[in-house]
């Protein structure tokens, strides 16, 4: 047997850990998962509601006599635990799963009504605000966070539930951490979230048709932008995101291309820079401009030598072909010939040419970084 073999399986990490000595307390977890390690007499707990309670294994035999248990990571709500066996009083737990709220840049969580949500102590942020939140649990720390058995003390947490919409800015009193909590209703769709008072301004979606949002505080839904490439977003009607919550604007945006889009919207006299990933990451120039809706099937080359990209789209060849050569001679991009389905291009400024063909269903690029650039002949 070899050495990979006879490996033993890395701990499960868990954000909360109970054992008997917190019967009859209350606790709160981030859903991270939560385990409780009992006397080995005692039968498997069980929840009310009913949640996948599992066996936790214990290859090395760090607890004997022990029995330890877990909870899946991930279910939100309200839970009482009850464990007994023969002889012993029941272990009970008052238990609640909440999302966190992150608090480790300037950042906006938003969450919907009815959501759960957890705050953490450790920077004494002050308490969420009725009627917006209602609390359901106030400040605990109990049990351990980490590996079984052993982990460092949890921190102190508080749990709410998000009950009407609205917007709360929270400052901690021990360093210069801020965030802001929103509660909206929007739809599934939104992917994205960015908050526009941060310094870290960036949404990572999966492609074109994805959605996010930019988050503003206060009123401002009468913003001036534009997209760089031009038309790579869509802004989107108000009403596609849900009612507005008071206190905050949920400005709302789809992504058309794949690659790096920037987003630069102008609010008063303030400018704001949003980086939008979309897609899969390509050799091609972030200026170079991508065909609305199509997506990537496969990449071959880098970005300081030959790239090939293969692209997708439902549209037919003369309306890819016509698009291009509208784009191809517009900023720095110059179209020197046209031939059937293809149009060799370069870039003005530096050595990129290439050429572009479009099938049915089928966009295929080719570009080198290697050879002068190339002039229309005379």
């Amino acid at each position: 047997m070899d050495c990979a073999q006879r490996r033993l399986p890395e701990p499960v990490r868990y954000d909360l850990v109970l054992s008997e000595a917190d019967s009859g307390k209350a606790g709160i977890s981030t859903g991270q998962g939560v385990a409780f390690l009992l006397d080995g007499r005692r039968d498997r707990p069980v929840t009310s509601p009913e949640l996948a309670v599992k066996s936790v294994d214990d290859p090395s035999k760090s607890f004997p006599g022990k029995h330890a248990f877990s909870l899946p990571a991930g279910p939100h709500g309200v839970f009482d635990v009850i464990a007994t066996g023969a002889g012993l009083p029941p272990f009970t737990f008052h238990l609640v799963i909440g999302l966190l709220l992150p608090t480790h840049w300037p950042h906006v969580t938003v969450v919907h009504r009815g959501d759960l949500v957890v705050q953490e102590l450790l920077d004494e942020p002050p308490p969420l605000r009725s009627p917006t939140f209602d609390l359901v649990q106030d400040a605990v720390a109990i049990g351990t966070a980490g590996q079984l058995p052993a982990g460092s003390s949890t921190f102190k947490r508080r749990a709410y539930r998000a009950v009407q919409l609205g917007a709360h800015l929270v400052s901690t009193g021990i360093s210069t951490t801020t965030y802001r909590v929103v509660v909206a209703d929007p739809p599934p769709s939104f992917e994205e979230f960015v908050d526009a008072a941060s310094y870290l301004r960036d949404a990572v979606v999966k492609g074109p048709e994805s959605r996010f949002a930019v988050v503003f505080m206060g009123d401002r839904q009468q913003i001036t932008w534009r997209a760089r490439p031009a038309d790579a977003l869509i802004r989107l009607p108000a009403w596609e995101i849900g009612p507005q919550p008071p206190g905050a604007t949920l400005v709302p945006f789809r992504v058309i291309v794949e690659g790096n889009v920037i987003l630069e919207a102008r609010v008063g006299s303030q400018t704001i820079s949003v980086s939008v990933y979309s897609g899969v990451t390509t050799c091609l120039p972030d200026d170079f401009p991508r065909y609305p809706l199509a997506r990537t099937g496969s990449v071959s080359g880098s970005f300081d030598g030959p790239c090939d990209v293969y692209m997708s789209s439902t549209d037919p060849s003369p309306k890819v072909l016509a698009f291009y050569q509208v784009v191809l001679v517009a900023d720095d991009w110059r179209i020197y010939s046209t031939s059937g389905p293809s149009i060799s291009f370069y870039r003005h400024s530096n050595g990129i040419s290439g050429t572009l063909w479009a099938g049915e269903g089928s966009i295929h690029i080719q570009l080198t970084r290697e050879s002068p650039t190339p002039r229309p002949p005379r």
